[in-house]
């Protein structure tokens, strides 16, 4: 039998996959994130804002159902670093082939859940005033691609393991772009059968990703066969697989359920108008965030890849350059949110839908530490080092005391606040202190080296950036300006630029971590030995 070909990244690939995958990663963020803006706004301006609820309900519903995944992809993506490092064609059968197991009972659970679930739908959308046959077709098309994924695209693991993540990108989001575009122009143009011409769209969609993404998996991975050893044995040769799946599971429900906190908090301590405010700050931020994370969208393949080839120290000095970057992407995008969050949302949906200055900076911290969050997140991901499962719930527990003790009194900022406090103890204290001292088994003192000094200093160039670029927008105020939402908005955006450029330069001559960022890239695209 004719054995499949594994490529062994070397230290110039790992740098080509990561710029390629960050490449395409954001040109579908970007595509993607335009046509759901306009799918939104064609879906209630055709078919009403009740059929955009059903569709936000399930999607919700279906969140709820996939946390029976339990973090099988990462586990099974850990451990198939290590033999695709090593070329070890037998070994990625094999986990390849536990991958299958696990997640054929995943879809199964799927298909139960929503069994149980869809006899209460009457009930769960008695007010949207539509047919039930719009909510159980959603349902039924959503839960076939979710299954799907489960049944067929498992396989995708492999690619996004062995840092091709872009593909995964071409194969999933790029049918999606295409699906989204005529489902666009099928309910503008057939308003009457708007709707089940989306349904037969996104079933075809469904049917084309999962064909190309075999076709991908095929190609990269020429002539590998999926192992079909009972689970008994597998599951003795790849023990690995159910010892991180077990422990992710608590940070999993951990995560959702801290991630479902905040909005029902809101719902608790202020009137329903906020909480609509609420959301389309949210969106905007998730937007950003997700912007970041497409950037970084299979950064943890090659630190995996590095940790079973290069060691520590090569680890260690990744850290430095990753935590740099996000660092210099949190301020940047933390000062966008600030100066131009207010007059965006005065033009997209209305001056009455603004916040205080003071609720969006607490709000552009939450994006802040989401952002640098991921710069230790990757490293314990990709290294296994997942032990902590007390973490998320003490990272709830914190948020729901100060929600609700600060939530009664200051309202919406104070419910912020209380969300900042768990993520905040998480990311800036036990997650570094975690990885340093656990993951790189390095001294305490090190945590100060590695993770603080870049930190803390950034902070204040971000300060001292955000006074110069004060001193010179206030040289250019007029009242006209402060009158016109567009105007302010154009500004912001100009102010943005500003900060950039400036933050960025004083972090090259301050950080060493990103002059070797800038460095690698720099030989990446000129062919020169990295650095």
């Amino acid at each position: 039998m004719k054995r499949p070909k594994i490529t062994v990244p070397t230290t110039r690939s790992r740098t080509g996959f990561t710029v390629r995958n960050g490449v395409v990663g954001i040109i579908f963020f970007i595509l993607l994130m335009i046509l759901q803006f306009v799918s939104r706004r064609v879906f209630i301006n055709y078919l009403g804002a009740s059929v955009l609820g059903i569709n936000s309900t399930i999607i919700s519903l279906l969140e709820f159902l996939n946390l029976a995944e339990m973090g099988i992809a990462t586990a099974v993506g850990y451990s198939l670093y290590g033999p695709l490092a090593k070329g070890d064609h037998i070994a990625v059968s094999g986990i390849l082939g536990l991958h299958r197991w696990l997640y054929r009972r995943v879809a199964v659970f799927m298909i139960i859940g929503a069994l149980v679930l869809m006899p209460f739908f009457p009930r769960i959308f008695a007010k949207s005033g539509l047919p039930m046959w719009y909510a159980y077709s959603t349902f039924i098309v959503m839960l076939a691609g979710a299954v799907t994924g489960y049944l067929v695209n498992y396989s995708e693991v492999l690619l996004t393991a062995s840092q091709r993540d872009y593909k995964v990108n071409i194969s999933y989001r790029g049918p999606k772009v295409i699906i989204i575009s005529l489902q666009i122009i099928a309910i503008a143009k057939y308003p009457a059968i708007g709707y089940q011409l989306w349904l037969i769209l996104e079933a075809i969609g469904i049917i084309v990703s999962a064909i190309l993404m075999r076709y991908m998996v095929g190609r990269t991975f020429p002539g590998l066969k999926i192992s079909e050893e009972g689970s008994s044995t597998l599951r003795r040769k790849h023990p690995n697989v159910m010892k991180i799946t077990g422990l992710l599971i608590y940070h999993k429900i951990g995560g959702f359920l801290v991630k479902q906190m905040t909005p029902f908090m809101v719902y608790l301590f202020v009137t329903v108008s906020t909480v609509a405010v609420y959301a389309n700050y949210l969106l905007i931020m998730t937007g950003m965030y997700r912007f970041v994370e497409s950037v970084f969208k299979g950064i943890e393949a090659g630190i995996g890849n590095l940790h079973h080839t290069l060691g520590n120290d090569h680890e260690i000095s990744l850290f430095t350059e990753l935590h740099s970057v996000r660092i210099l992407m949190g301020s940047i995008l933390f000062y966008a949110f600030y100066i131009c969050s207010n007059p965006f949302t005065a033009i997209w949906v209305g001056e009455e839908y603004k916040f205080s200055d003071l609720s969006v900076i607490l709000l552009g911290l939450l994006l802040y530490i989401w952002i640098i969050k991921g710069s230790t997140e990757s490293f314990t991901l990709a290294k296994g080092v997942v032990g902590d499962i007390w973490a998320p719930l003490c990272e709830g527990l914190i948020t729901l005391i100060v929600s609700i003790s600060a939530g009664y009194y200051y309202g919406l900022n104070g419910v912020i606040c209380g969300a900042l406090s768990g993520v905040t103890v998480m990311t800036f204290i036990w997650k570094p202190y975690y990885l340093i001292t656990r993951g790189f088994r390095q001294s305490n003192i090190m945590i100060l080296h590695l993770y603080y000094r870049p930190l803390i200093i950034s902070i204040l160039i971000a300060i001292l950036v955000a006074l110069i670029v004060k001193l010179i927008g206030n040289g250019i105020k007029m009242e006209l300006i402060e009158r016109n939402e567009g105007i302010q908005l154009i500004i912001g955006i100009i102010k943005t630029l500003l900060f950039a450029i400036i933050f960025a330069i004083l972090q090259y001559l301050t950080d060493k971590g990103i002059r070797r960022f800038y460095s690698r890239i720099i030989a990446h695209f000129s062919k020169a030995k990295p650095v």
